[in-house]
């Protein structure tokens, strides 16, 4: 049933791992947005390459911590029959925060506006390092549930064993999901960003309290919008995503969440409901609503929607 500790954990683990793996191209974007003239974005930019690396960091140690609280013999027997798989995706998760870091540090030290050869090259950085998560760990864990769900093999995976199980309709359903949900997440956290750059009675300022040039106000709700739009589309296209995710659930599950447990189809009702919320705020923002008000309600949206998903997923596992 629902595990209050493990859910929350497991949507730590989902926020940071979603900013982590889309992180690095939503600051190539901003970059070359920088490189226009737009202070904003270019400062925008480097804060979430940074933060991305940090949510992958974080996002491992919640993961960890969730092995540690949702651990038994069938989770264990589900590890093993990929443990090399786990090896190696260890290693790549050094080889994409070494790759987020040097983003970072390139958009760190770069000269403002920078040049075609920087964004270039720190572009190409972004596109390594979100591919390489996005490709590797959503269909990896996926796989890993699935095992644990109908029982794993005595013996590792092969190869060709697992790239057939990593292929399956429920595998890829939950890979597509979570990329969506990630380039949500980033749109989400740029938002939220530049809210704090207005004081809570609304009165735009400066970090010196000076009141903020119009220029850039105008600059950063534009940013804003574009954060709105980040967040909004993929969080529409997660409609008939989610429908596909909830048909690759066994017959039984199913039943649960639409009726069968009272609990769980609770729970289900609310999250659709806080989706519905979340596309709501968002659709404002995007179309221009740049206040605080309306991004934390869309913050606090998200939120919900995701510590509800991670507690249906924690219960039906």
């Amino acid at each position: 049933m629902f595990d209050a500790l493990a859910s929350l954990v497991f949507a730590i683990h989902l926020i940071c791992m979603n900013v982590a793996s889309a992180g690095p191209l939503g600051a190539a974007w901003l970059d070359w947005r920088g490189r226009r003239g737009d202070l904003a974005a270019a400062q925008t930019g480097r804060w979430l390459a940074g933060t991305a690396a940090l949510c992958l960091l974080g996002g491992a140690l919640a993961g960890l911590a969730l092995g540690a609280l949702v651990w038994d013999d069938a989770f264990h027997k589900a590890l093993l029959a990929v443990r090399s798989r786990i090896f190696f995706g260890a290693w790549e998760i050094v080889f994409s925060l070494v790759l987020m870091v040097a983003q970072y540090a390139s958009a760190r030290w770069s000269r403002q506006p920078a040049g075609v050869g920087s964004c270039v090259f720190r572009s190409v950085l972004a596109v390594l390092a979100s591919s390489n998560l996005l490709y590797h760990f959503p269909p990896l864990f996926a796989v890993v549930r699935q095992l644990a769900a109908s029982g794993a093999p005595e013996l590792p995976l092969t190869s060709a064993e697992f790239r057939a199980a990593m292929l399956t309709p429920g595998v890829w359903s939950l890979a597509v999901h979570f990329a969506l949900a990630s380039f949500a997440m980033v749109g989400l956290v740029v938002m939220l960003k530049l809210a704090f750059r207005k004081t809570p009675d609304a009165k735009d300022v400066n970090p010196a309290g000076n009141e903020m040039d119009p220029a850039d106000k105008e600059a950063g709700d534009r940013l804003v919008a574009w954060g709105g739009r980040w967040a909004l589309i993929p969080t529409l296209l997660q409609l008939p995503v989610g429908v596909w995710v909830l048909f690759q659930f066994p017959g039984r599950v199913q039943d649960r969440l639409t009726g069968g447990e009272p609990l769980l189809a609770a729970l289900f009702g609310a999250a659709v409901f806080a989706a519905l919320g979340l596309m709501h705020h968002l659709s404002a923002v995007a179309m221009g609503d740049a206040s605080r008000k309306t991004t934390f309600l869309a913050t606090g949206m998200m939120g919900l929607v995701v510590l509800l998903m991670a507690g249906l997923l924690r219960a039906i596992s």
